[in-house]
């Protein structure tokens, strides 16, 4: 029986147990590896566990497992396995982007050739080591830990193994305060959307679109107006709204002005919103032939009713140039 139809055995052994294989070749390959290994040809062993971890998904269980066989193996042997050239090649170009490495995201070029040097020669500890360094200046300090924990096994000098053990305590400590400022960060979030949601439930009455219109007027004939206006929560704390006013006169229908309303709320009591209400004197026809462009937000009383909502702009004088402006309209919103 050849290795091959005894890999296939061991293969169909597995799916038969229900074990689900990472891919058939990987699978196939590593079952080659184990027979090679029972019956002592290491070397051939060693190759066939490299061959699988090449096919195997990086980052897996079967690439976790394989890596680990194939470290212990490497120790068994009488004499170390070489490096291969190309393997040493991935190596010195990754020192190299870690020695230039300004940024966090400099090091990812570091990674992809510590990673393609450990396909090559999976037992090559120093690569580990300086894998599991760049991964913790990317910030990815759970496959820095898995990466160095590789490198301790294999075998190095106990003054370097107590330098990369102490490492993965730094690094697990760095992982608790990540974990510790992520879930203070989510929990801030979660009350900030729980604070929004309670406040749009207390301002529901006021959120939506309105039918607007000028119930009173100082204005002299003053023709038909009315039109649409709409209030949004803006923030955890501000409701804004805006309108647009329309003009009926004579039968033809013109664009007059929009307005605008901003309540502050002050603590968790909506009847305590302050109003104010945005004026701007480029919008009124005596002040802009005298050249006023004056704009402001300014105190506004804003009443309730039911499902009617109503404000009076108060009178406006603009003391630069003596314009008085034909405020003192109360407007009324309703649905």
């Amino acid at each position: 029986m050849t290795k091959h139809s005894i890999a296939a055995g061991l293969l169909l052994a597995a799916l038969f147990l229900g074990i689900a294989p990472v891919s058939s070749q990987s699978s196939n390959d590593e079952a080659l590896g184990q027979q090679a290994e029972q019956a002592g040809r290491l070397r051939e062993a060693l190759t066939d566990y490299v061959t699988a971890l090449q096919t195997a998904p990086a980052g897996s269980a079967a690439d976790q497992r394989l890596r680990e066989q194939i470290i212990a193996l490497a120790q068994k042997l009488a004499a170390a396995p070489v490096v291969p050239e190309e393997a040493r090649r991935h190596f010195v170009i990754a020192n190299t982007y870690v020695r230039d490495a300004k940024t966090p995201e400099n090091y990812n070029q570091a990674i992809v050739e510590y990673r393609n040097a450990l396909l090559l020669a999976p037992w090559f500890g120093d690569a580990y080591s300086n894998l599991g360094v760049a991964l913790e200046a990317a910030g990815n300090h759970s496959e820095a830990v898995r990466m160095l924990k590789l490198y301790l096994l294999t075998n190095p000098s106990p003054a370097d193994a107590r330098s990369a053990q102490d490492r993965i305590y730094e690094i697990e400590a760095k992982q608790t305060l990540q974990q510790q400022a992520q879930r203070e960060a989510q929990e801030k979030s979660q009350a900030a959307e729980r604070a929004a949601r309670e406040l749009r439930n207390r301002l529901g009455f006021w959120l939506g679109r309105w039918t607007l219109k000028i119930a009173t007027s100082n204005v002299p004939r003053f023709p038909t107006f009315h039109g649409t206006f709409e209030f949004q929560l803006t923030d955890d704390h501000t409701i804004e709204g805006y309108g647009v006013i329309t003009r009926i006169e004579e039968s033809v229908t013109n664009p007059y002005r929009s307005l605008a309303l901003r309540g502050t709320v002050a603590g968790s009591d909506p009847s305590s919103i302050r109003w104010t209400y945005f004026f701007s004197a480029a919008g009124w026809e005596s002040c802009r032939n005298r050249g006023s462009s004056w704009n402001s937000w300014i105190p506004v009383s804003v009443t309730t009713g039911f499902n009617t909502i109503s404000f009076t702009v108060p009178w406006i004088t603009l003391v630069s140039d003596g314009c008085r402006e034909f405020q003192g309209r109360r407007y009324e919103l309703t649905r």
